[in-house]
């Protein structure tokens, strides 16, 4: 394996001399739909993503952004190699806990949404990303079940209707009774890690098939971008997540004189 100190030198070497851009110029899209030449997609077997991924979670430690990216592009490298097989796989250790313990957009979906956007951009990568943050914030998750689990306990599946790290792990731990530094939530996270890693080939899968199954925004989304939303009458608002979450009972006037 190359350490780190050894990758960093060799991207120091590759960004020395005149053949930077006839090597930067390989990976640029080389259609319309944004495929490169040279990180073209290929199928995977959805239920291997989500074994790597949930192994991946607990390597060394590196989570949930980690363990997501292994369990898609890690697949990828071992099964047709280069490319995929020289992504430097420890660098989507930063998303985890929410990137870097911050509690943002979920660790799992932050690297799936990347693993997307080594193939596709614009609209089709838009789709993707939608379709899977429609359906984590609509599923009741963890579906995964290792065959030998880390933390052997019965894992309670919930819908916990955000893409945010800290309103999903604080309602399932709550709703749980379970302390967020437990190994029962980390158990629930590396379960969670693989449905993303899961779903994320079978959207691939599509893709490649026959174009993407596009995601459905809820009722809520929708009534909200009613006023919310380019050209509207409250055009100062960017965002697609569920709007009740954090906009509702005490904080529905968030800002002052918030129309009803």
């Amino acid at each position: 394996m190359v350490s780190r100190r050894q990758a960093l030198a060799g991207f120091g070497g590759f960004f020395l001399g005149t053949a930077v851009a006839a090597m930067i110029s390989k990976v640029k899209p080389a259609s319309a739909k944004g495929e490169p030449e040279s990180w073209a997609p290929h199928k995977l077997d959805p239920e291997e993503c989500a074994q790597v991924a949930y192994e991946g979670y607990w390597e060394e430690g590196r989570g949930c952004g980690f363990g997501a990216f292994k369990g898609i592009i890690g697949v990828m490298g071992t099964r047709y190699g280069a490319p995929y097989s020289s992504f430097p796989l420890w660098m989507m250790s930063y998303a985890a806990a929410g990137i870097g313990k911050w509690g943002t957009v979920c660790g799992a979906l932050n690297s799936a949404a990347a693993a997307f956007g080594l193939f596709y951009e614009k609209k089709d990568l838009e789709e993707l990303i939608d379709t899977l943050f429609i359906w984590y914030e609509t599923t009741a998750l963890p579906e995964f079940i290792p065959k030998h689990p880390k933390v052997n306990v019965e894992i309670k599946q919930l819908v916990t209707p955000s893409v945010l790290c800290h309103v999903t792990l604080s309602r399932w731990c709550y709703e749980t009774g379970t302390v967020i530094g437990s190994r029962e939530r980390a158990e629930r996270c590396s379960r969670v890690v693989s449905d993303v890693a899961r779903k994320a080939a079978e959207l691939l899968n599509a893709k490649i098939d026959h174009g993407t199954p596009v995601g459905v925004l809820t009722g809520d989304q929708q009534y909200c971008s009613k006023c919310h939303s380019a050209g509207k009458d409250a055009d100062f608002v960017r965002g697609k997540m569920v709007c009740g979450v954090c906009h509702r009972g005490n904080l529905t006037n968030k800002f002052l004189d918030h129309s009803k």
